[in-house]
């Protein structure tokens, strides 16, 4: 007994997307003084400096029953079936991480990936909201967005590997969960480890630790040459975008005209949320810029953001040229410098 136990508190403190301590807080109850054995769980979307920012991200949960184990059973026994759409799962709580690991996918690519996916036990609750009613049991618990139509997604491991996760998303992050397998009643932990003295908690509480990161779209440039000079027209644009003053992205691009035409250029990979500066550096060696050559836009994933320029020709015309140049950092050799020059 005492061995499993350890090893469902290893299981829930090694997880580095997802955390789920059963029975990090509430009232703990003898088992012979619960009707029926009914518990509750709640899960919290996530803690400490993510909280507030998850908060706004409408994270529900499903949870799928996976096996129903009275306490008194799950005190004997260190190995149960699960039953269906689950059946052929078999859950070992004396399992090591990689194999609760395994078992947490196995089950949610039932869960997730099948051609005709089972019914939740609980569908859509808010985060935070506490689930009553629940037998004891195991169960499979889901968090996702409920404004995202695809929130399935995948998280690349360490070993290159792609596990099945979900996802949600609030104005500048985007979450992913592991899927996560629970077992309540649970016991209350202490220290981050499992008290094992403690009687069943029938009111079990959890936090989920979904892997943060920065929602990320792209701008359009749109670049207009009212008259063409007979020679490759080179336009080179800087581009900064900063969150609360912080840069988060800095990179130049260009555009080459070989007649007098309208372009546009898609930057990729900068930060939602963030105040983005295009500034036209380069107006090719015959050309000048007619518009603003600095234009502002606050980046939001709701709307696309794209900026304008206009350029005629100068009275004096000029030649020239542009080249991007590559940077690769080699171990031993230090930086390499490669150019490449644009092409129309």
């Amino acid at each position: 007994m005492k061995g499993k136990w350890k090893a469902i508190a290893a299981f829930a403190l090694a997880c580095a997307l997802m955390a789920a301590a059963p029975g990090t807080s509430g009232s703990a109850r003898a088992a012979e003084l619960v009707d029926d054995h009914k518990c509750s769980l709640t899960v919290y979307a996530g803690g400490g400096d993510i909280a507030e920012d998850v908060g706004k991200a409408n994270v529900v949960v499903d949870l799928y029953k996976v096996a129903a184990v009275e306490p008194e059973v799950y005190e004997t026994l260190d190995t149960f079936n699960a039953e269906e759409p689950f059946e052929g799962l078999v859950i070992q709580t004396t399992a090591d991480r990689a194999g609760w690991d395994q078992l947490e996918q196995q089950a949610a690519q039932i869960a997730l990936k099948s051609e005709t996916p089972p019914e939740p036990a609980v569908l859509g609750a808010e985060a935070g909201t506490k689930l009553e009613g629940l037998d004891a049991g195991f169960y499979l618990v889901v968090a996702r967005g409920s404004d995202l139509t695809n929130y399935v997604t995948s998280v690349k491991r360490d070993n290159g590997e792609k596990w099945i996760a979900t996802s949600a998303q609030s104005e500048q992050y985007r979450y992913k969960f592991l899927p996560e397998l629970v077992y309540v009643p649970g016991k209350d932990v202490v220290n981050e480890h499992l008290d094992l003295t403690a009687p069943w908690n029938y009111y079990v509480k959890v936090t989920l630790k979904p892997q943060q990161e920065p929602r990320l779209d792209g701008i359009k440039i749109v670049k207009t040459l009212t008259e063409y000079k007979g020679s490759p027209a080179t336009f080179v644009f800087s581009i900064e975008a900063r969150i609360e003053g912080r840069l988060v992205f800095s990179d130049v691009f260009s555009i080459v005209f070989t007649e007098a035409d309208t372009k546009s250029l898609d930057v990729e990979g900068i930060p939602v949320g963030a105040e983005v500066t295009v500034t036209e550096v380069y107006s090719g060696a015959s050309y000048e810029c007619t518009s603003d050559p600095t234009q502002k836009a606050v980046f939001s994933a709701e709307e696309n953001v794209t900026v304008e320029f206009t350029n005629g020709p100068v009275d004096v015309p000029r030649t020239g040229g542009s080249i991007k140049n590559a940077f690769t950092y080699t171990e031993g050799s230090g930086w390499d410098w490669t150019p490449f020059p644009d092409r129309p």
